[in-house]
């Protein structure tokens, strides 16, 4: 805001004058017409004498008086006798900020977060989950009775192998020992989201006959072939058939362990031993028993966990 102490200062330099010269043709001391340059009235005796010097020195100037008059009464009041406080109020301005927009802004933010997050989430859940297998080729002929699987899967999927359900470790990966039959062993990965959706690998893996895919337990047979004059006398005889889903199997003996791994449909395998057979089955609908002769059936519902010992 323009002030009348810079009026006159600005007017002068335009013109030419200097403060001397001012004095010798107003006959009015310097320091008061320095003074009206300043804005320094508190040096003038009186507002009469101050506003008698700033008529005779806008005449000079060739300003107009009733103007300049009317700016200084905007600074100075004559009644106190001292200058105005001239508050400057800032511009006023809809987007200054207030505690309240800090709130609502923030709260916005949040709002636009949380609905990004149930998008993400949504789109997460409505499409297939993640399912990769490491290296497991379709097609693939072994002479192995056993088969090595791992990959990984969405972390809150479910996954299951020909039915049976496998456990994922903390980021999604799996690792399974699948028993094979001679023949084609067709091998079903599903993983299922929260949504029912689900992305499907199937792969086939074809054993050459005359591998050891079923019969009897390596110990079994191990006996049998150095001693067929005087056959082991067994306590108990468990054969254990897989189907219609695949299942996983940890078959003991006392401490020892005699079979551990998933295995598939049509996967079959005789136990024989003079003590008592623990069977733990992961999927007691797939497992059938066959204990001493005597077909028991199943050993449970589809996708129960059951524990047997036989006899």
């Amino acid at each position: 805001m323009r002030t009348v102490a810079s009026i006159l200062k600005k007017v002068r330099e335009q013109k030419g004058l200097t403060l001397e010269q001012a004095q010798q043709d107003l006959k009015i001391h310097p320091r008061f017409l320095q003074a009206l340059e300043e804005g320094t009235y508190e040096i003038f005796s009186s507002p009469v004498h101050l506003k008698g010097f700033l008529k005779n020195y806008a005449e000079y100037l060739g300003l107009n008086v009733e103007q300049i008059l009317a700016f200084w009464r905007r600074e100075y009041d004559e009644e106190k006798g001292k200058k105005r406080t001239l508050e400057i109020s800032p511009l006023s301005s809809p987007f200054s900020i207030t505690p309240g927009i800090v709130v609502g802004v923030f709260t916005v933010v949040l709002v636009l977060a949380f609905f990004l997050y149930l998008a993400f989430a949504y789109r997460s859940f409505a499409e297939a989950p993640l399912l990769n297998l490491d290296g497991l080729a379709t097609d693939l002929k072994t002479s192995s009775s056993t088969l090595r699987v791992s990959g990984k899967a969405d972390r809150d999927a479910v996954l299951s192998i020909n039915g049976q359900k496998i456990s994922l470790g903390e980021n999604g990966q799996f690792a399974e020992t699948l028993s094979l039959s001679p023949g084609v062993n067709v091998i079903n990965f599903l993983a299922v989201n929260k949504l029912g959706k689900e992305r499907k690998i199937t792969r086939t893996i074809i054993v050459e006959e005359g591998t050891s895919g079923s019969g009897q337990s390596e110990t079994a047979l191990t006996k049998e072939a150095s001693s067929p004059a005087a056959p082991e006398i067994y306590g108990s005889e468990v054969i254990l058939k897989i189907g219609p889903q695949a299942s996983w199997l940890d078959i003991t003996e006392g401490e020892t362990t005699l079979y551990k791994g998933l295995a598939l449909s049509g996967f079959e395998k005789t136990f024989r031993s003079r003590n008592s057979i623990r069977v733990r089955a992961g999927n007691g609908g797939s497992v059938r028993a066959v204990v001493n002769g005597k077909d028991l059936g199943p050993l449970g519902e589809e996708g129960q966990v059951v524990y047997k010992n036989f006899p």
